[in-house]
């Protein structure tokens, strides 16, 4: 709380990274609502959350508004993957019709990845989350990433997933 510019930090996603490395990542948000100008940020702790670093933004808004942070640690390459959705300044939800391991340290830019993710039609919104994804450990898709989503119009909501098997750089839906 004290010191950071944000009104409120909300939407909050823990990550296990081993070793008692823990990530946190939340929406700091500059307005008291969902689409307020958000940032994505994360907090460290590398003592298993009895100490944790200042929180940062690894994701900067400027003026449009970042929601969800959905964050996917793919113990294979030892990175960790943010997924979040982006709503362009004065747009709302309720409106019809994103690396290189150093402890969290420093993040790639964010990446579009809607056209590979969202149907073609019948879905106004995706939303990470909420939450953490997974690494699948084991079977014939072991290593894939998953996250899960929220898609819908507004009110209708459906769940489902995106996946990765090329350690976070494409995704796709899944059924």
């Amino acid at each position: 709380g004290e010191g950071n510019p944000y009104a409120s930090i909300r939407i909050p996603a823990l990550l296990s990274i081993g070793k008692g490395q823990l990530l946190a990542f939340a929406e700091g948000r500059y307005k008291n609502t969902d689409q307020g100008e958000n940032d994505i940020i994360m907090s460290v702790s590398k003592n298993g959350g009895k100490t944790w670093s200042r929180p940062r933004a690894i994701a900067k808004a400027h003026g449009a508004t970042f929601n969800n942070p959905c964050p996917v640690y793919d113990a294979r390459t030892k990175t960790v993957t943010v997924v979040f959705q982006r709503y362009p300044a004065g747009v709302k939800e309720r409106q019809p019709n994103i690396p290189s391991w150093n402890g969290g340290s420093s993040w790639t830019k964010p990446q579009e990845i809607t056209k590979t993710t969202k149907r073609p039609s019948g879905v106004d919104i995706m939303a990470s989350g909420p939450n953490a994804g997974t690494q699948l450990k084991s079977g014939a898709h072991k290593g894939r990433l998953v996250i899960p989503m929220n898609e819908g119009p507004f009110g209708k909501w459906v769940i489902s997933c995106i996946y990765s098997d090329d350690g976070g750089k494409s995704w796709k839906l899944g059924q």
